[in-house]
């Protein structure tokens, strides 16, 4: 079995009228797609189809903003670029970037960018690298080529 729901529903009887509707019974459902997707790539269902080389990671909700720029950044270098959206662990972060065959991974944490700093992470060998933000780019491109 998969560990989360990816679909969700119920009877919601009477809520039409709460809205100035008739009071009439209803059911409703929804999905969800990227729950799907992850839970069809798991049971090797589908596979992954371009992979991204880079995936962005971050630590704590508030440099979610700055990881969504980092990957623009990137993409706008011409650097297929994946980006963490929802709040998670970065231990599930990096499995997600290993299962969409990501190669390297930026890592932003609080420390790090204290010093104007990132990480980048091969995700092959585990190997890790702390450059200044400023070079983030240059230092992807190198280990790309």
């Amino acid at each position: 079995g998969i560990p989360y729901s990816v679909c969700g529903g119920g009877r919601y009887d009477n809520l039409i009228s709460l809205y100035g509707g008739p009071d009439i019974p209803c059911v409703g459902m929804s999905f969800g797609v990227d729950r799907l997707v992850e839970a069809a790539m798991e049971k090797r269902i589908i596979e992954v189809g371009e992979r991204r080389p880079v995936f962005v990671a971050y630590i704590g909700q508030e440099l979610k903003p700055l990881a969504l720029k980092t990957a623009r950044d990137l993409r706008m270098a011409g650097i297929k670029t994946d980006v963490e959206l929802r709040e998670r662990p970065l231990s599930k972060q990096l499995e997600y970037a290993n299962k969409r065959g990501c190669k390297l991974a930026v890592l932003l944490g609080k420390r790090e960018l204290e010093r104007k700093a990132v990480k980048i992470r091969d995700l092959d060998s585990g190997e890790e690298l702390e450059i200044p933000l400023d070079r983030l780019i240059e230092e992807i491109r190198g280990k790309l080529a």
